[in-house]
């Protein structure tokens, strides 16, 4: 999947942007698991030093949305049992962070969440599925960032960041879901009224009933994410040292 090019250099805390810039693009599922990262590539792509790229790396490495390899870095492939176990965090915090966000009706943070979905139901209409992501974590991040509890909203970008590489394979052959019955839509409604439990439920259902299938053959699953690049990484790691 193509990546835009990212100037950094005349920016301050370039690792620091670096690896923002980077755990953005994992948790958006731009990168898919598997795939290869060179420092080398990276620094061209966003125009600094390895240096500040390979602190970011081994930051992202730290949080284990990384592996180290013997001469560059990769996302790393989970076991369904660490994707479940992540999917189950995930849950538990999103639906803490939407209690706390919807407190009160919030008819203007109802509508900008309705903005942001209509702008991925018109990128997945069209087949950019790249916007489709990045839109989709730009509407739950919107809702949690209202949570007002930082630290909660930093662990659950942690585990996006585990988990967003297999959302690439999501749209692949998963059927069209109705518009009218998105569970983003039933959030919109209820944080406009204030039913803060509605919400929470919503967001729940959205993470694992609409979400990477694990064994469902009519879905796009779990092993898809793996499969259908299986040899990607290695292609382009052995043309990167040709």
């Amino acid at each position: 999947m193509a990546r835009d090019i990212v100037d950094l250099s005349q920016r301050d805390s370039l690792a620091r942007l670096a690896y923002n810039q980077l755990r953005d693009e994992i948790i958006s599922g731009l990168w898919k698991p598997g795939e290869k990262i060179s420092i080398r590539q990276q620094a061209e792509r966003f125009c600094i030093s390895v240096t500040p790229v390979r602190e970011a790396m081994l930051q992202l490495t730290a949080e284990q949305t990384l592996r180290l390899e013997p001469r560059s870095f990769s996302i790393p492939v989970l076991s369904k049992e660490e994707f479940i176990e992540i999917r189950k965090i995930r849950s538990a915090l999103e639906h803490l962070l939407t209690l706390e966000a919807v407190q009160r009706p919030d008819p203007a943070l109802a509508k900008t969440l309705d903005a942001i979905h209509t702008r991925l139901i018109a990128a997945k209409q069209s087949g950019d599925f790249r916007t489709v992501m990045i839109e989709n974590r730009h509407f739950h991040f919107t809702l949690y960032d209202k949570a007002g509890l930082p630290q909660a909203c930093a662990m659950v970008k942690t585990l996006w960041a585990r988990s967003g590489p297999y959302q690439h394979s999501l749209y692949l052959k998963h059927p069209a879901v109705d518009p009218a019955s998105h569970d983003h839509l039933r959030v919109c409604r209820a944080v406009a009224v204030g039913d803060a439990k509605e919400a929470a439920a919503a967001i729940v259902e959205d993470i694992t009933l609409r979400g990477v299938r694990l064994e469902d053959r009519h879905y796009s699953t779990f092993d898809d994410a793996v499969q259908r690049d299986s040899g990607a990484g290695e292609r382009r790691a052995r043309a990167n040292s040709a």
